[in-house]
Order: C-alpha cells, then structure tokens, then sequence
C-alpha cells in the first residue's frame, strides 16, 4: 500500500517530526506506549501513555489540508498552533460536522474556522487519574500535552483505553474490575 504524501504546506512553520515515520507519535502498528515503561512499573502519569510529538496543523491551514493528514498519520486529532503558540485542536467530527454545512469549501475553509479554541492542556507528569477522569467529565476527546509553553505529546482516549487495558490485563480473570473478592 502507497502511502500519501502529506502537503507541503502542512510541514511549513510546524516544527519537524522526525521519529514519527507516517505513524501517530512515533509509535509503530502493534507497539503501545507501554512498551516504553519498566518491568513492574505502575504508570501513574499521562507522559508514560501519551503520543509524543504529535503531528499539529497551522491554523491558517485549509480543512482539505488537515483532512489529509489525519489519514496520511492514522490520527483523529490535530494541535493547531499560530506560530509556536497552540490556538486550538481540530478533530475528525469537527471537520465532517462543518463540511456538511451548506456553502463550505474544504479547499477554501481554514482550520481555524473549525477548530475548537482553547483545547484542553495537561502536563507529562500529570495525574493519568485526574486527567483520565477529567477528560470524562467534560467529554474531551483528547488532551494535548505541553511543556513551557511547546507541545510535547496528545493524550487521546485511545491512550486511556491503553491505560485501562495495562490494568486489567493485570488483574486475575473472572475477578470483578474495583471490587474486592468476597471469601466465604
């Protein structure tokens, strides 16, 4: 299978993504992010399951632009920086949702006319707990990892899923998932 090439514009003024080879952060098909933790290693912090240096998109970037990205990386969620600086992150759905408007032109719409401005921000060594269950609340689907101001990584909840299954994976079966084995 060929793979498409992203656009020109796309890698202009964004930052190199070097160990991401057309793959979400870096990660190869069949590895996780927990392969990156030690033997007996509770992860306990978004960093150990985050996509590091994620793809990111400009916002004056057209939506047929970010709309060949997402597939061209695997990905359903793009950072959208002004500069250096993040605006905002756009998603599969907020493209498809703006695109079935009446009088919209992917090759003419830009990113930030469908992004959602002010994304929801985390820390490498945040709680994965309070993230996890913060990113529930509010329903987001993913949160973007920043470092003094630069994005680092994208926690998404198909890290989370990641996360939960590492936990269950540990438990033994038939054993209900938070509550004790009652003895009789």
């Amino acid at each position: 299978m060929r793979r498409r090439p992203v656009p020109r514009s796309l890698e202009r003024g964004i930052p190199p993504n070097p160990t991401a080879a057309g793959f979400h952060g870096g990660r190869r098909p069949g590895t996780s992010s927990t392969s990156r933790l030690s033997a007996g290693a509770t992860p306990q912090t978004v960093g150990d399951y985050m996509s590091a240096v994620p793809h990111l998109i400009r916002s004056d970037e057209t939506l047929s632009a970010a709309h060949e990205a997402m597939p061209a990386h695997r990905i359903r969620h793009l950072p959208v920086v002004d500069g250096r600086r993040l605006v905002g992150v756009v998603s599969d759905r907020d493209l498809h949702l703006v695109e079935t408007l009446r009088d919209v032109d992917p090759k003419i719409v830009r990113v930030d006319e469908a992004m959602t401005p002010g994304p929801y921000t985390v820390r490498p060594r945040a709680s994965l707990a309070k993230v996890a269950r913060s990113m529930a609340k509010a329903k987001y689907g993913s949160a973007i990892v920043t470092e003094r101001g630069r994005v680092v990584g994208i926690f998404t909840t198909v890290d989370a899923l990641e996360a939960l299954a590492g936990l269950i994976r540990e438990r033994p079966a038939g054993r209900p998932f938070g509550r004790p084995r009652s003895r009789k």
